[in-house]
């Protein structure tokens, strides 16, 4: 039944069929008006007769044994007999609706009052929050809920949204966000939204040798936002770094007008990330990062895109410059791990792209799969005893992520009638250290045999058609 509140239906079912029962027997027992000894077959009188009478004279039972007589003369009582009727009937109505109704899939949603729908919003149960958010915000979009519905569903709304444990439905945050371009939500509680909406972190390499380059990466996940389906217009995540200082270095000063951005909706995955060479002397620093997250309304200049809300995500830590003899990245070869990292590539394709005056790329993506060990290697095409180094990742393989990689234009002597290739992914700490959280890298070649590469042929710059 979807979106029918089974837990209220079944318990309503329960106390009118249990409720109905008691009420039906106790209204046909009825009450005890005396003391008389009683016939239990015929229910007659027998309030005065000889001691030694043997049998009822109404229906002729013997009356002598124990259990044929009973004491007290009752009466019924209609009015509570009535009730327990009326009770069994709604409680047996009941049931067979729910057991109809669950039968046919019955969504019940359209047909709730807006209080029962507004209660029903508190629910556990997933499947069935989604049909209750569902159907509000259907009857939002028909401008059927008053502005106090509204009020409601945003203030309970945004305490869900903050409880990490509890169930988010996107045509929630929908609704809030359709609400906040309407003028419907107070400023703090705009604030308030896209704060849980998006969780930001900061992440620094945190030990560095002195004059090598230091990664920096603010990072965004946006699990509580809504996808941007019902939006009347389409809400973009501003990022513009605001502090980064290292000691009394201040990196920032030269990158505060850099502004990177991308569009805010259910499911993103974002990040910012900076490297630059940092010549400091040995010893432990003080780190703080300050980056500025904006909301703003789709435009075409980031820039000067109307702000909708806006807030700092602040990191303070530590980074050590280490001598040079003092390593940073460690290997890992841990048997347990070796099927699952040999393993761990989900996808690869390439695409040999040749111009007609022969110059020749090689590009496509590798997919891979989340793992115990983070992979930072070069990437490198063989074929036969000739290698061509085709990209470099990253991989921390908490996640999959997608790998851009290329040689455009750059790969000299490769052969022109190739189909396939053998894909390697050859361990490099050089690439860990690009990255801000990898300190432990898996130490064996990855190797991917028999890639096929697709073939693309296209014309020179300046080329007619």
């Amino acid at each position: 039944m979807a979106g029918g509140p089974i837990g209220p239906i079944l318990l309503l079912t329960a106390l009118c069929l249990v409720g109905g029962a008691v009420l039906f027997v106790l209204g046909f027992r009825g009450r005890r008006l005396n003391d008389h000894p009683v016939c239990r077959k015929c229910r007659f009188d027998l309030f005065g007769l000889p001691n030694d009478a043997a049998r009822c004279p109404e229906c002729g039972r013997d009356i002598t044994t124990r259990r044929s007589t009973r004491v007290g003369v009752r009466k019924r009582r209609p009015v509570m007999l009535t009730l327990g009727v009326l009770l069994l009937v709604v409680g047996l109505g009941l049931g067979g609706v729910f057991t109809w109704s669950r039968a046919r899939n019955v969504d019940w949603n359209p047909y709730k009052p807006t209080w029962l729908l507004l209660w029903e919003t508190g629910t556990s149960n997933a499947a069935r929050l989604d049909g209750v958010i569902n159907e509000l915000h259907a009857r939002w979009s028909r401008g059927e809920l008053s502005d106090g519905a509204v009020r409601t569903l945003i203030a309970d709304g945004l305490a869900r949204q903050g409880d990490p444990n509890a169930a988010w439905p996107v045509q929630w945050s929908n609704l809030i966000e359709d609400a906040i371009l309407q003028g419907k939500v107070s400023k703090e509680d705009t604030l308030l939204y896209f704060q849980q909406a998006v969780k930001a972190t900061i992440d620094w390499r945190q030990r560095l040798y002195s004059g090598t380059s230091w990664p920096v990466r603010v990072s965004m996940s946006e699990d509580r936002a809504g996808d941007g389906s019902s939006s009347q217009s389409q809400l973009w995540l501003r990022r513009q770094i605001k502090t980064l200082r290292v000691g009394d270095v201040d990196l920032a000063s030269a990158m505060r007008g850099s502004i990177s951005g991308g569009t805010f909706s259910r499911g993103g995955r974002s990040a910012s990330s900076i490297a630059m060479p940092l010549s400091l002397p040995d010893g432990t620093y003080e780190v703080d990062a300050r980056w500025t997250l904006t909301i703003v309304l789709r435009g075409n200049d980031l820039a000067s895109a109307p702000v909708i809300a806006e807030w700092e995500v602040h990191q303070t830590g530590l980074l050590e410059i280490v001598p040079p003899d003092v390593p940073l990245i460690a290997l890992s070869t841990n048997d347990r791990d070796r099927q699952i990292m040999s393993s761990s590539i989900e996808r690869i394709r390439l695409r040999l792209i040749t111009s007609p005056s022969g110059r020749t790329g090689l590009s496509g993506t590798l997919e891979m799969r989340p793992c115990p060990v983070a992979i930072a290697a070069d990437v490198v095409a063989r074929i036969g005893d000739r290698e061509w180094v085709i990209g470099r990742i990253a991989h921390t393989g908490v996640t999959s992520h997608q790998f851009l990689l290329g040689q455009a234009n750059r790969l000299t002597d490769f052969p022109d009638d190739a189909t396939h290739v053998t894909i390697i992914l050859r361990p490099s700490i050089e690439a860990a250290m690009t990255d801000p959280v990898i300190n432990t890298i898996w130490a064996e070649p990855i190797d991917v045999p028999t890639v096929e590469i697709e073939r693309i042929r296209t014309r020179d710059p300046g080329e007619g058609g």
